[in-house]
């Protein structure tokens, strides 16, 4: 029905729980890549209630980990950082872990960085959680990229600095939206199937033999990603114009290999 499968989730949750009475569940939300799709708050809510209902049972230790790395350009304005505030009061044993990318959010994917920022009702939980990450951290990897880590406090400190970042920020984010508006209307206008985008860089095409069909694609000059069951089409690469325009083309290619 275009929107997340929440029977399935809370059938798979509700069954590890059962068997292992651990669960750590990773979504890749808003945003998720390679799909375009984005939990709406509702869709956060039928999910919180399942991990509760699950967390009713002490017993039990649930994770939540969120990946947001694309937050950043995801939605209009806030709307997409709305879902943050019903991690509060959760139950003490559903620790909430955020996978934040500095790297993504601030166009610098050369150089790696990023937050993982974690969420309890319970400060002694918390604690643990950071000095775990801490001396994790450091018998690993020593530190963070430094030239990142910079580069972002002194965005954050300088007020003309942040703003303008936030300019940039923004412009991108309609170009994005802008391009991706321009790939749904032009899959409707020739019916080629995509999975249900709301926000990214990216939409997904279900589709057989996916490497066939991008290795087509390739003669028409139009590049996407061959996944297991189907194409990613990188909506951030191309160009609004080009956007429109490549549904019927990867439609043809997908009828002709029927």
């Amino acid at each position: 029905n275009g929107e997340f499968n929440i029977d399935s989730y809370k059938e798979k949750f509700e069954d590890l729980v059962r068997k292992q009475k651990r669960i750590v569940s990773i979504i890749n939300t808003p945003a998720n890549n390679p799909t375009g799709y984005s939990l709406s708050d509702e869709e956060w809510d039928k999910v919180l209630d399942i991990a509760k209902e699950s967390a009713k049972d002490p017993e039990n230790r649930i994770i939540l980990m969120v990946d947001v790395a694309y937050i950043d350009y995801a939605g209009v304005g806030s709307e997409r950082r709305k879902f943050f505030a019903k991690f509060s009061n959760l139950p003490e044993n559903i620790f909430v872990l955020i996978g934040y990318s500095m790297s993504k959010g601030y166009t610098m994917y050369g150089m790696r960085s990023g937050a993982a920022i974690g969420i309890s009702s319970k400060e002694e939980i918390t604690n643990e959680f950071y000095y775990t990450c801490m001396h994790a951290n450091r018998a690993n990897w020593s530190n963070g990229t430094r030239g990142a880590m910079s580069v972002m406090t002194n965005i954050s400190k300088d007020p003309a600095k942040k703003q303008a970042y936030e300019d940039e920020v923004n412009k991108y984010k309609v170009m994005l939206r802008n391009r991706a508006n321009a790939f749904v209307d032009g899959a409707k206008e020739c019916g080629l199937e995509i999975l249900p985008y709301r926000d990214g860089f990216f939409v997904s095409i279900p589709c057989e033999n996916s490497k066939k069909a991008s290795d087509e694609l390739i003669k028409e000059n139009l590049f996407v990603v061959s996944l297991k069951k189907g194409l990613r089409f990188a909506v951030c690469a191309v160009s609004e114009e080009k956007c429109r325009m490549a549904p019927a083309k990867i439609k043809a290619v997908l009828d002709s290999l029927k």
